[in-house]
């Protein structure tokens, strides 16, 4: 008997989310969609692998948020419907998002909401700040957010990486050093639905247990 497929739908917002949702495009992660969300039109240029949707077109005209977190859900909450038509069908929704941007911070919960009023389990990667930033207490709050609205939270904290490496590396190097051990820990799970015996009902439960 063959072992029903499983609909894996990558969604990155902000430009955190966009850099590792490209990459994960890049590496050939077995997803059947890679959706990129932004205002921000420099940014969704560079996700070139991707579906790209321009948040807020009309009125951000191509701006980002500013790191306004007020403005980034105005922006994603008038393109829901359309990122909901982009996420049906889906099993699992993997969510990609900083979560102290504008966009990210302020958006990255309704897009979970909607993936999960499609029908879709839900696992977040949500990508912590740096102690240096000025934005912990928002970070903090979104996080939150996302814990109650999606399946499983994965929280990347870029800080504790970049302790853990040579004290003259730059914040850049922190930042590509967390990319791949994200991407090499979702290779896994990829591995783990295409894995004999991993049938779609037992892979959800295994999203379950990751809650």
């Amino acid at each position: 008997m063959m072992k029903p497929e499983i609909s894996i739908k990558v969604v990155g917002m902000g430009a955190a989310g966009l850099r590792l949702l490209g990459k994960l495009a890049a590496v050939g992660f077995p997803a059947s969609h890679f959706v990129a969300l932004d205002s921000d039109v420099e940014e969704l240029q560079k996700c070139q692998l991707a579906e790209r949707i321009q948040l807020a077109k009309k009125t951000r005209r191509g701006w980002g948020c500013s790191g306004d977190t007020n403005v980034g859900a105005e922006c994603t909450r008038a393109s829901v419907a359309r990122i909901s038509e982009q996420l049906r069908g889906a099993d699992l929704v993997l969510l990609l998002t900083g979560v102290s941007g504008g966009i990210g911070g302020g958006g990255s919960a309704l897009v979970a909401k909607a993936a999960g009023r499609e029908g879709a389990l839900v696992m977040t990667i949500a990508l912590q700040p740096f102690d240096l930033e000025v934005c912990l207490d928002t970070a903090r709050l979104v996080t939150e957010q996302l814990s109650k609205v999606s399946n499983a939270l994965i929280s990347i904290p870029n800080q504790a990486v970049m302790d853990s490496m040579s004290n003259n590396c730059s914040v850049q190097e922190c930042i590509e050093m967390t990319n791949i051990r994200i991407m090499e820990s979702l290779m896994g799970i990829s591995r783990k639905v295409s894995s004999e015996g991993s049938q779609k009902t037992n892979f959800c439960n295994y999203i379950e247990m990751m809650k």
